[in-house]
């Protein structure tokens, strides 16, 4: 962080002192990596606050699901009715896939009545499942290799319990973050209202 305000300086300096683009060049360098800076410190507080808890502490229980005979349509209703990115496919007991707004706006609208969901969904696969047991930290990482940013959680038989999002590892996130925020302002007093 300091080397980054260094060259910010730095290079404020020289383009008064005449350097022009050169200064400036630095200056956007400095801002680059104060970013990164950023980013860095913001992606360590996150792990620190999530590494400890369980997906099935922040997973949603009663998540929407779709199944792999519904048809397009149906899916497009579906999605009319729950603001969400993707549903968890499940025959059955068994989760078989996710099928995403993403993969439906692919299609054209005129085939969606013959189309099945099982046309357009991503199989079940390691990168789009998760164990209630697995740590949120490894879980969001792994979720961000499969492009949907959410995983169906499973049990051993591959059977839906809940439903993860980047969205609901925020909550406990962002709450843990007040806290640490709250706790040295009141460290030995009650709490404020």
């Amino acid at each position: 962080m300091f080397v980054a305000y260094g060259l910010m300086a730095f290079g404020i300096v020289q383009t008064f002192a005449g350097a022009g683009i050169s200064g400036m060049w630095l200056v956007l360098v400095g801002m680059f990596l104060h970013q990164a800076a950023n980013t860095s410190y913001a992606r360590v507080g996150l792990r620190e606050s999530l590494g400890h808890l369980a997906v099935s502490h922040v997973m949603t229980r009663d998540g929407v699901t779709v199944r792999p005979d519904d048809t397009l349509g149906a899916l497009v209703d579906r999605f009319w009715e729950h603001p969400v990115a993707s549903f968890p496919v499940v025959d059955g007991d068994r989760v078989v896939g996710i099928a995403s707004i993403a993969e439906l706006q692919r299609i054209p609208r005129e085939e969606w009545p013959r189309l099945r969901v099982r046309d357009v969904m991503r199989p079940m696969d390691e990168t789009l499942r998760v164990r209630p047991t697995d740590s949120v930290d490894d879980a969001l990482q792994r979720a961000s290799a499969n492009t949907l940013g959410r995983r169906a959680v499973v049990d051993n038989s591959d059977r839906l319990v809940g439903y993860l999002s980047t969205q609901d590892a925020a909550r406990p996130s962002a709450s843990a973050g007040r806290e640490r925020r709250r706790r040295p302002c009141c460290a030995g007093r009650a709490a404020p209202p």
